[in-house]
């Protein structure tokens, strides 16, 4: 079964699909730069090499090349493999570990407890990109007081790189509240749109 909008590997029977979003294509300029970096790396790495007799300037520039051709195209594999799922039962949310291949992780809301939402840095929060944490109840203890160790916070979601993260971190939140206080309101619930309020219609 193929990820699509409405169906996903793994999905249960019964199991609504409220939203599904891929990372912000913004995504891609990380690993693009780390991919021209390695690039120049090569030139420079033939440059000096080419000085004491040891290899051509021609070398590092068809390895520069390969790794342009070759690189980028895999960088953007990997950023459409980064999905995730919110659903009304849980969230699901799929990483590459490859290219080729990726790991699942889900979160049913009978374990979630909350969110916490936020930018990498100022650039991101300027066209609203940021990151999605849903807690787990494992985290946390009576109080709400975090557990020490850091295997205890690793049940926790991470949604990367998320458009309209602090709205979707408001709707997860909802999400939660309604499953756990009244869950049967969860059928009429809307989808989360990834857009301004009062465009969401």
């Amino acid at each position: 079964m193929q990820n699509t909008s409405t169906n996903f590997a793994g999905q249960q029977s019964g199991e609504r699909v409220l939203y599904h979003s891929g990372q912000h294509a913004a995504a891609l300029v990380p690993g693009t730069i780390k991919v021209l970096a390695l690039a120049i790396i090569w030139v420079f790495l033939f440059v000096i090499l080419s000085q004491f007799g040891f290899g051509s300037l021609g070398i590092g520039i068809v390895l520069a090349l390969i790794t342009l051709v070759a690189g980028i195209p895999l960088v953007r594999m990997m950023q459409q493999k980064n999905t995730f799922y919110v659903t009304d039962r849980r969230v699901v949310r799929f990483e590459a570990n490859t290219p080729f291949t990726a790991r699942t992780r889900s979160l049913s809301w009978s374990d979630a407890v909350k969110t916490k939402t936020y930018p990498p840095n100022i650039f991101w929060k300027m066209i609203n990109v940021g990151t999605v944490v849903i807690h787990s109840q494992s985290t946390f203890v009576q109080g709400n007081e975090p557990r020490t160790g850091e295997a205890l916070s690793n049940d926790d979601i991470d949604l990367v790189h998320t458009y309209y993260y602090e709205d979707l971190g408001n709707y997860i939140d909802k999400v939660i509240y309604l499953y756990k206080n009244n869950a049967s309101e969860l059928a009429s619930l809307k989808g989360f749109v990834p857009k301004p309020r009062g465009q969401r219609d």
